[in-house]
């Protein structure tokens, strides 16, 4: 939101929409030119020259549930066989026209899909079931153990980030964008590099 009143300030006519889209959903949008930018778009960009990104770091995922969930009694490091009879909460992928991506869940495990971290967050709070969060936003339910972070011994435990544009839109307002995402603090410290 900063961002957005520094960019006000300016003066621009340039017209701001955002809009959220999860997995290959992310740059499917990109490439359907439906937005110039995308921000935290995980899995591998496109590889066409229409198209620039980079990389803005590792997106820690931990693995929590909630005090009352059966998981959180067991004190070793869980492995995919229990995890796999337990509902997992996950982000559905919104592509429409490419093959739609999956993470971080087992295929015979039952799922509660929803489409956005605030949704997962509510459902995992709620005991609704388990599964992978970036640390960034679970940090705080962690400290005040609202939620329980759990060892995995199998999982993607981090995901690659990026930010990809367009180079057909380079105006003035995108490359703006761009400078003020790459060297934002906040972006640097929610993509930690390890």
């Amino acid at each position: 939101l900063p961002m957005i009143e520094e960019f006000y300030q300016l003066g621009c006519l340039t017209q701001l929409r955002f809009t959220h889209h999860t997995l290959s959903g992310s740059w499917e949008q990109l490439t359907q030119n439906d937005a110039d930018i995308i921000l935290g778009a995980i899995n591998e960009p496109p590889t066409s020259t229409e198209f620039s990104y980079r990389m803005l770091g590792m997106l820690e995922n931990v693995f929590v549930v909630s005090p009352a969930h059966p998981l959180a009694k067991i004190d070793e490091s869980l492995d995919p066989t229990m995890i796999g009879t337990h509902r997992a909460i996950v982000i559905g992928d919104t592509a429409k026209f490419s093959t739609g991506q999956t993470t971080n869940y087992l295929q015979e495990q039952e799922r509660m899909v929803v489409y956005d971290f605030n949704h997962k967050l509510l459902a995992l709070i709620s005991g609704l079931g388990c599964g992978f969060m970036p640390r960034h936003i679970v940090e705080p339910y962690l400290k005040s153990g609202v939620l329980i972070a759990k060892q995995t011994t199998s999982s993607r435990q981090k995901d690659l980030a990026y930010l990809g544009w367009c180079n057909t839109s380079e105006g003035i307002a995108s490359r703006w964008w761009r400078e003020k995402i790459l060297n934002s603090e906040l972006i640097q410290h929610m993509y930690s590099y390890d």
